[in-house]
């Protein structure tokens, strides 16, 4: 009996990965951090409605923590869209905390991340159409592998035109609907 309770208890989720709707493109962004104190790095990957890569970019920073790292992921996927002339512009973050700070209208000025967090917002406000979603972290695998990538090579700002080699496999699987199961800890409804 103890076991079947405790099966319920852990949900299986299928990331199933959303591609924006026609005319409009999906920039996943996110950060790595490595050590303590630590380093970090940023990463993100544009793609259209088909779910076809547009662009890409990863940068190492240097010091900083997480968040920061997201949020520079943030700035820098927004740069690249608007060069690319972008105007409508859907983003998606696995970092919880990050979109809830872009969402918060009572940041106070003395934030550490404070700069970077307006930075962001006036990027947005840039494009005809934008919105910021948090995606889990399964949906941002191939952001996710190009910020780890940076942050342990220490790699400068690259721009990827087409798909980079270490991601061949990962952009395929997404493009292609394969799914990432998960196991997350839920809560048991018995009615």
């Amino acid at each position: 009996m103890m076991n079947a309770i405790l099966s319920l208890l852990f949900s299986q989720i299928a990331s199933i990965k959303s591609p924006p709707p026609e005319g409009y493109y999906k920039l996943n962004v996110d950060g790595s951090y490595m050590g303590n104190p630590g380093v970090m790095a940023a990463a993100g990957v544009i793609r259209d409605h088909l779910g076809h890569w547009v662009s890409g970019f990863s940068k190492f920073i240097g010091p900083g923590n997480s968040l920061a790292a997201e949020f520079w992921g943030l700035l820098l996927g927004l740069k690249l869209a608007k060069d690319l002339d972008i105007h409508n512009l859907m983003v998606e973050s696995d970092c919880l905390a990050a979109v809830d700070l872009l969402h918060c209208n009572d940041i106070p000025l003395t934030h550490h991340l404070s700069p970077l967090i307006h930075e962001c917002r006036s990027f947005l406000l840039q494009f005809a159409h934008s919105k910021i979603e948090h995606g889990h972290r399964e949906k941002n695998h191939c952001a996710d592998l190009l910020a780890r990538n940076a942050v342990t090579s220490r790699t400068p700002f690259v721009i990827y035109n087409t798909v980079p080699t270490e991601l061949f496999m990962v952009f395929w699987a997404d493009l292609l609907g394969i799914t990432y199961i998960r196991n997350c800890k839920g809560t048991l409804d018995p009615g």
